[in-house]
């Protein structure tokens, strides 16, 4: 009887169960509701979930959909829409910037580092570490973008656009930071850091017309100076300040140096340079032109001194230093007292600045964002120098532009 009872009991329960009204799934909410699992009140054209979370809110169906219809006991027919993902003019993905990131691992990443194998952490390492450092990734999107302008020069106008955009939605991270980067440089951050100060120097060698952070509103300047100038003088004081973290990371590269004595007779062009030592000499020096004070002979010795030895650095048999980070030390070396004179556009400034256009030539062979910055460079140069000191730059300018100035 109890086991009579105990079955009619369970056939009443799945009766009830199958006399249930069916439980009909809203397919009509936004994406976003439908990822969190939430019921969706469809309010156009942002429902109450996307307002309180300030999300984007996208309905997968027709936006001519009425507000009767929504309410109607027929459910709308989605299978006839089309998803969104299929076509990249509908997509919710950046897919112009995932192009950008995929050529980048491809192709434009080559060229930043210093020697063979310097670039791979470009490649590998660094794109991770933008992931959670979104101003790298940004800087390093801007660089795929330049690198597209220069690959596809139909399409040149749409990728400098999209560099430029990168670009300057990242810098005012990078500003938060560098401005106090003593206290704002951590061990987290510091490999995004020194990455996007690479990148942006990088993106300065490409702009042909940047603006002088040494021109100020009322104050005239004979010349205006590259701004990779300043920015890779910027960036040895951030190695500088994170140097033992940056060791232990991706960009430890970036501090090698060459410890013992350099030299010289390596490069095999330095008696080129050797013949401007006449120009700071005293007892050698043409009495035709104005004399120079003590401090002025001693900034052009020092200079013209560092000039050659980074000069000599590739050429060294312990290779430790290429091209690239043999000309990024005279930069960051060079005492503010030379910066001085050739922000005044002394000519003898302007003449050893000629001779490191050699270096940068040089450099455009494998770093692919230097290529027109030596030509940019001499020609401010020819410019800004007195004709009568023209025949000091005529073989940089023979090796750089290809022709020889006349005097």
């Amino acid at each position: 009887m109890e086991l009579h009872n105990l079955i009619s009991l369970e056939n009443s329960c799945y009766d009830r169960k199958i006399a249930k009204r069916p439980h009909r799934k809203v397919r009509s909410g936004c994406i976003e509701c439908k990822s969190r699992k939430v019921k969706c009140d469809e309010a156009e054209p942002r429902c109450s979930m996307c307002r309180r979370y300030n999300k984007s809110c996208v309905f997968t169906r027709p936006s001519n959909v009425s507000s009767s219809a929504k309410t109607s006991q027929t459910p709308p027919a989605y299978e006839d829409e089309v998803p969104r993902d299929l076509s990249d003019r509908t997509t919710d993905l950046e897919v112009q910037d995932l192009e950008l990131l995929h050529h980048w691992t491809t192709s434009a990443y080559k060229g930043f580092g210093d020697k063979p194998g310097d670039e791979v952490p470009w490649q590998l390492e660094m794109p991770q570490i933008a992931c959670e450092q979104p101003f790298l990734m940004r800087g390093i999107l801007a660089m795929s973008a330049l690198h597209l302008s220069c690959c596809r020069p139909t399409q040149k106008q749409k990728w400098l656009v999209r560099a430029v955009y990168h670009q300057n939605r990242a810098l005012p991270s990078y500003r938060y930071i560098v401005n106090d980067f003593q206290s704002k440089m951590t061990e987290q951050n510091c490999h995004a850091v020194i990455g996007f100060a690479s990148l942006t120097s990088a993106y300065a060698f490409q702009d042909p017309d940047p603006p002088n952070p040494d021109r100020s509103p009322g104050k005239s300047s004979p010349i205006s100076f590259p701004e990779w100038l300043y920015l890779l003088r910027g960036a040895r004081q951030i190695l500088d300040v994170g140097r033992d973290w940056i060791s232990r990371g991706p960009m430890a590269f970036q501090i090698r140096v060459v410890n013992h004595p350099i030299d010289l007779s390596c490069n095999p062009r330095d008696s080129h340079m050797a013949v401007l030592a006449t120009l700071f000499d005293r007892k050698r020096r043409d009495p035709s032109l104005y004399k120079l004070s003590d401090r002025e002979i001693e900034a052009y010795q020092l200079t013209l001194r560092l000039l050659r030895e980074s000069s000599a650095m590739p050429f060294l048999p312990c290779k430790t230093l290429g091209v690239k980070l043999s000309m990024f030390r005279w930069v960051e070396k060079a005492p503010q007292a030379y910066l001085d004179l050739l922000a005044e556009g002394k000519p003898e400034a302007l003449v050893l600045l000629a001779h490191l256009c050699l270096l940068l030539k040089e450099g455009s062979r494998s770093y692919w964002y230097m290529e027109g910055a030596a030509e940019r460079l001499m020609a401010i140069i020819c410019d800004a120098l007195p004709a009568t000191w023209r025949p000091w730059i005529a073989w940089p300018v023979e090796v750089v532009n290809g022709t020889i100035l006349s005097p």
